[in-house]
């Protein structure tokens, strides 16, 4: 059981070092979420079914707005009850497309190591405390 903690322990000090390499807009954002907004200029697309049997889905885009530059995708497959009347009778899960930059290397996608994020977030809190405590100093003196 020695190795597997000894490995834990290893991979932590990978991740730590690769978070404190992201940016602040994609640490936030990893922190507290994203704000998802109708991607602008991209129209809800509904694409018809190719083969008959086959239902058509309506795909919606999303962008995060704090600027981190991810982007969601939302699938929904629909049935046509009457002409223009279509019921939702599958929602696929969400897809992203993540900018360079935002994964985190040595951290595998769909991985969350929220006990590192958040020692990351007091790491960076208390630098800004330190920081602005010594421009007080400075200010002072």
């Amino acid at each position: 059981m020695a190795s597997s903690r000894q490995e834990v322990e290893a991979g932590t000090k990978v991740y730590e070092a690769a978070i404190r390499k992201t940016s602040d807009t994609h640490f936030m954002c990893r922190q507290m979420k994203h704000a998802w907004t109708r991607k602008p200029g991209a129209n809800v697309r509904v694409t018809l079914p190719a083969m008959r049997g086959d239902l058509p889905t309506i795909t919606t885009l999303y962008v995060c707005m704090r600027g981190c530059g991810v982007v969601r995708k939302d699938r929904l497959t629909v049935k046509q009850i009457s002409p223009g009347n279509y019921r939702v009778i599958d929602k696929s899960p969400p897809s992203y497309e993540y900018p360079d930059g935002y994964q985190i290397p040595g951290i595998p996608r769909g991985v969350r190591p929220s006990i590192i994020l958040q020692q990351e977030y007091v790491r960076r809190a208390n630098e800004e405390i330190a920081n602005a405590m010594a421009g007080e100093r400075e200010r002072s003196e």
